[in-house]
């Protein structure tokens, strides 16, 4: 249950009370940014509500501070109160000890058991001194530390502080040239050894540029953990006074998830592959490894309320040999081990956190998560294909864009029926939470993947996918403007219920890879087509998902999107064979069965 008092009527009363030195009301007040403030202050002064809740869910013994207004502000800003309780070789890295100049060196060069570090930063769009053929003898000659950003000098500063005489970075030890890529593409695909061998990652995460630095002017209080003793006679009956600890509710999110360090694709992985990683915030220093996190604020260990939803701390734990990281794994009905399971579904978690961040160059989608998925690949025990594996690709085809608005990755990076090909965010299906063989109505022969590189897990240059499924005709009419509300026409039969005017068929939802306003085109050519995929039949609940297609010819096919609908006796034709299954363009048609196969490019 819950209970709730009003402490304080208007924010004048809580800055008030933040001046007089309530650590309570000074916190929360932190919170605000000078705009929200000036808007309150200018449109609203005496419209907040500051209130105590007191918790006994999951979390017991917690009282929830939350500053609230009237309907049209909203600001997400709020406290807890918790009962307080008293060297690998690789080509080439930077070799920094020399105090006066730098170079960069042979990895080939580096004896065990030397160690290095490594850098994670925002480039920016700034021309600093980068490995390229035109700067490469400069280099390796030694060049001064003055003409490096300030972001590449202060993680040399602090790698000689803890006698770290190696450091790596991207820009330096990569070649750059914008015309000739091949060393890239090559050293790319190799980059998780970097960030895996190293002794620790220094993560510019608080620099929003790398003329910015690791260091920052910060308020001294933010970096300090809070205790404070209270009696709330309302909330809990007591008299006595007790001790809490003050928590910030968005402390993880403002000093780490939401930097734009972390929405950066690559940094995904160098985050994950790392042992050790130092993230210098705008506030305060935090430590993650596999063991523990901790910060300024909290140096025995951040609580961990604080980051459960903070995926790219909840998938840091790679090291699945730990039986401990797996132990909670469901054990599947088909035999698998639990250390497959675990490992599958921690790869479609990291897809899905990882389909969130950005990529400056579209084309890097693979490649930027190519260290993570060698990593998988030791636990899962499978082919990878395209950011998916051969096993039950069955269901992971199934993906689901989240999102409208979305667009085909530029320039190509993987086949139209893999995730990667998408630009936005995306769901991923998971394979072993459900009985696979017995819902898959489709099969996979062969799957063709043209690697640019000897690496599997790089970038692509083609490839498809030979199918066997069930082919229909299909019609998509749009009803209105929302993501999802389509009529669907399969074989000339209409799929949609008429509920009457103004009420749209919730049972059946198109789910579009890319929208568009239309698809009077394609259906003039007659090119559009779907493919019933999984049927998902628990107690309850029996319902279809179906790949849409479009032919370009030749029996060669894309993927449009994904439609998913309840299952009655009126779709159950979606199952059944048709008149017309033999016209339709295929590879080859079984009239037996009444399967065509296909190629998904």
């Amino acid at each position: 249950g819950e209970a709730d008092y009003k402490h304080h009527a208007s924010l004048r009363d809580l800055e008030h009370a933040a001046a007089k030195g309530c650590i309570i009301c000074s916190t929360l007040s932190n919170q605000l940014t000078d705009d929200q403030r000036n808007e309150i202050h200018r449109r609203h002064p005496d419209t907040i509500t500051l209130s105590a809740t007191l918790s006994k869910g999951r979390t017991p013994n917690t009282i929830n501070f939350e500053i609230s207004f009237d309907p049209d502000i909203f600001i997400e800003t709020g406290i807890d109160m918790m009962l307080s309780s008293s060297i690998m070789a690789f080509q080439p890295v930077t070799d920094i000890s020399d105090p006066q100049t730098i170079r960069v060196v042979d990895g080939g060069l580096i004896k065990d058991p030397e160690r290095y570090n490594t850098l994670s930063h925002r480039w920016w769009r700034v021309d600093y001194l980068q490995l390229t053929k035109a700067t490469s003898n400069k280099l390796k000659s030694g060049f001064q530390i003055s003409t490096l950003p300030k972001v590449y000098k202060d993680a040399i500063s602090i790698s000689r502080d803890l006698a770290i005489r190696y450091l790596w970075i991207d820009s330096l030890c990569i070649y750059q040239d914008k015309d000739d890529r091949s060393d890239w593409v090559q050293e790319a695909g190799k980059m998780n050894m970097a960030y895996e061998h190293a002794y620790c990652n220094l993560a510019a995460t608080g620099s929003e540029r790398s003329s910015e630095g690791l260091f920052f002017n910060r308020l001294p209080g933010l970096a300090h953990h809070k205790e404070v003793d209270l009696a709330f006679r309302l909330l809990t009956k007591h008299s006595e006074p007790t001790r809490y600890a003050i928590l910030d509710n968005f402390y993880w999110e403002k000093e780490l998830v939401w930097r734009p360090l972390n929405r950066r694709g690559w940094v995904l992985q160098e985050r994950l592959l790392a042992r050790r990683v130092l993230h210098f915030g705008r506030n305060q220093i935090i430590w993650e490894c596999s063991e523990t996190t901790a910060s300024e604020a909290y140096p025995s260990g951040v609580p961990p309320s604080l980051f459960e939803f903070d995926d790219g701390l909840n998938l840091k734990p790679l090291s699945l040999e730990d039986k401990s990281q797996h132990q909670h794994a469901t054990t599947s009905p088909n035999g698998v081990s639990n250390l497959e399971v675990y490992a599958r579904n921690i790869w479609q978690r990291i897809v899905e956190t990882y389909s969130n961040c950005q990529l400056t160059n579209g084309n890097d989608k693979l490649i930027a998560i190519s260290g993570i998925a060698k990593r998988m690949r030791t636990y899962i025990q499978d082919d990878y294909v395209v950011g998916m594996w051969r096993r039950y690709l069955v269901v992971e085809l199934l993906w689901i864009v989240r999102h409208e608005r979305q667009t085909r990755a530029k320039p190509y990076c993987a086949p139209s029926f893999s995730w990667a090909s998408i630009d936005g965010p995306v769901l991923p299906s998971y394979p072993l939470k459900l009985r696979v063989p017995k819902v898959a109505i489709f099969s996979v022969i062969h799957v063709h993947i043209d690697h640019a590189t000897s690496d599997d897990t790089g970038l692509v240059k083609g490839g498809h996918a030979l199918l066997k499924g069930a082919l229909k005709r299909l019609g998509p009419y749009r009803i209105s403007d929302g993501r999802a509300s389509w009529m669907l026409e399969v074989n000339g039969r209409n799929m949609t219920k008429q509920l009457g005017e103004g009420r749209e068929d919730e049972t059946l939802q198109v789910l579009l890879d890319v929208d568009q306003p239309d698809f009077h085109a394609d259906m003039d050519e007659g090119s559009l087509y779907c493919m019933p995929a999984r049927r998902i039949k628990d107690p309850g609940h029996d319902s279809l998902q179906c790949l849409l297609l479009k032919h370009l010819g030749n029996g060669d096919f894309i993927r449009l999107g994904i439609s998913d609908m309840s299952m009655d006796k009126d779709r159950v034709v979606m199952l059944e064979p048709h008149g017309n299954a033999p016209s339709i363009p295929c590879q080859s048609y079984n009239d037996q069965t009444g399967e065509h196969v296909f190629r998904l490019l």
